[in-house]
């Protein structure tokens, strides 16, 4: 069982760096919120004995606040 506890803004992750874009096109002015993230790692494990992959399941806070509605939240400071 999950509890969430708090939702807040996390100016200072050094997982994470939220960037705003500026940008023209077609003589438009435009702008697109982006997220610098730190490099990952993904393995795909295969089990040749039993001809299919491993699946690991794994908690998702993200997923997980999507999944309680709680996705739309946003805290402005």
């Amino acid at each position: 069982m999950v509890k969430i506890l708090d939702i807040y803004e996390a100016k200072d992750s050094k997982y994470i760096k939220p960037f705003r874009v500026k940008f023209e096109k077609n003589e438009k002015i435009f702008q697109w919120d982006c997220m610098k993230v730190h490099d990952s790692v993904s393995v795909l494990l295969y089990h040749r004995k039993k001809d299919a992959f491993l699946l690991v399941k794994q908690l998702r806070i993200p997923a997980l606040l999507r999944e309680l509605n709680l996705g739309e939240i946003y805290v402005v400071g």
